[in-house]
């Protein structure tokens, strides 16, 4: 049931995009479909994800009180709604695993030096796609032949969480682009790839300089062409898509270019029947599996709609008047502070978003601030989907996987201040 209610949710968010006909139906129906499905899935979280969600949920319920209280005006429908695009567009991408699942080789594991390079680059080029499938794809062929230890969870979490700090097709930069209006996705993409190439290169010769046993004797993932069509050509889908028409949110495109892209594949691959069947068993059986995600977008999207309303109503506002280079240094390392403490960087933007748009900040600044916060704040993070991933597939804790790379986070947050630095600088 939930998951036939996730699938109806991607259907509605792409008509509300795409269609004028019945447009404001078709979103309200979006975010009802994703309430019910996270009412039913709320029983499926962790002690500590349920006391987060409920927790947001109290708070943006109680401002959105305060304020309806006050005489402000807010819409119920855009509390349970604003996050289903972003919501679509991650199950919409998950949904390329089902093709990637037909490419996984038996091949002996390369062992050695080249083979951690080769794996940290293709979890970077994949991760950056794929999101959160591309790890689980790594680790699970690897665990066949070895066990997933410490070492391993700590090389693959740093490189995923960076792929968010660049990546169109992540949960960062999907939040991003609904809360930070007119912001040039190609500047935003251009600061912070060269991030993740500067993390590779610190995972690979940190662990060769003091781990050079563990780097000499890893078993690496078999990278071969059959699996390399995935990615590029959902990239090229995108891309071609946002070509034609110019004028489609680069959301649905994601959500659009991932799903026919599935379909053809699985068709082309299985035939009719058999990829039939295989999408039903993934609506009802693998959709299901994103309600950690499902349930913090929702009760991030309720918290956000009260936080903006609370602002509009009592007339808060910072003391500060600009938000320059400094100021974006020092909400970056409060925000990697915060969410090593436990709270999730899509909490942090939705509550100091509402806050920091009256004083007009440069978009760019502010996005990619926010999504170098979300990098370096979920390798930090204990309750993080990626350590909790780790923590329920590879047995790694989460607490253990998150402080094994607060040294790197110390230091790669120097490298996101340079990064900063040179976007202020040519813009």
């Amino acid at each position: 049931m939930a998951g036939c209610l996730l699938a109806a949710m991607i259907v509605f968010s792409l008509l509300s995009n795409v269609s004028w006909l019945y447009q404001q139906y078709a979103y309200a129906l979006s975010g009802l479909c994703a309430c019910i499905a996270a009412v039913l899935l709320f029983g499926n979280l962790r002690s500590s994800a349920k006391i987060q969600v409920t927790t947001l949920l109290l708070i943006g319920g109680v401002l959105l009180f305060i304020a309806h209280q006050r005489g402000g005006s807010f819409s119920l429908m855009e509390a349970i709604s604003r996050n289903t695009l972003l919501l679509s567009m991650i199950l919409s991408v998950g949904f390329l695993r089902l093709l990637l699942d037909l490419e996984i080789s038996d091949a002996p594991l390369p062992r050695g030096r080249k083979a951690f390079l080769n794996t940290l680059l293709s979890l970077g080029f994949f991760g950056s796609v794929i999101n959160i499938s591309a790890p689980i794809m790594l680790c699970d062929r690897i665990s066949r032949d070895r066990p997933i230890d410490l070492f391993t969870a700590r090389a693959a979490s740093l490189i995923f969480c960076s792929c968010s700090a660049w990546s169109p097709y992540f949960a960062g930069a999907a939040l991003i682009l609904t809360v930070v209006h007119g912001v040039d996705l190609l500047t935003v993409m251009i600061t912070g790839a060269p991030f993740l190439l500067i993390t590779i290169s610190a995972v690979y010769w940190v662990s060769v300089l003091y781990s050079p046993e563990r780097v000499n004797t890893f078993l690496g993932y078999p990278i071969s062409l059959s699996i390399m069509w995935v990615p590029v050509a959902l990239t090229v889908a995108v891309v071609s898509t946002q070509a034609l028409l110019p004028e489609m949110p680069i959301l649905v495109a994601i959500c659009l270019s991932a799903l026919v892209l599935t379909i053809i594949g699985l068709m082309f691959k299985r035939g009719r029947l058999v990829s039939t069947s295989t999408l039903r068993e993934h609506v009802r059986n693998g959709l299901p599996k994103s309600a950690n995600e499902l349930l913090l977008f929702v009760s991030a999207g309720v918290l956000a709609t009260g936080l903006t309303a609370y602002v509009n109503v009592s007339q808060f506002e910072l003391s500060l008047t600009e938000y320059g280079y400094s100021t974006a240094c020092m909400t970056l390392a409060a925000m990697i502070v915060i969410s090593a403490a436990g709270i999730h960087p899509i909490i942090q933007i939705s509550a100091f978003t509402p806050l920091l748009l009256p004083i007009s900040p440069d978009p760019e600044l502010l996005a990619s601030t926010f999504l170098f916060a979300w990098a370096l704040g979920t390798a930090a993070s204990p309750l993080s989907g990626t350590h909790l991933v780790f923590q329920g597939r590879y047995g790694i804790s989460a607490w253990k996987g998150a402080v094994q790379n607060w040294r790197f986070v110390g230091v790669l947050y120097f490298a996101a201040c340079g990064l900063l630095g040179m976007q202020v600088m040519l813009t």
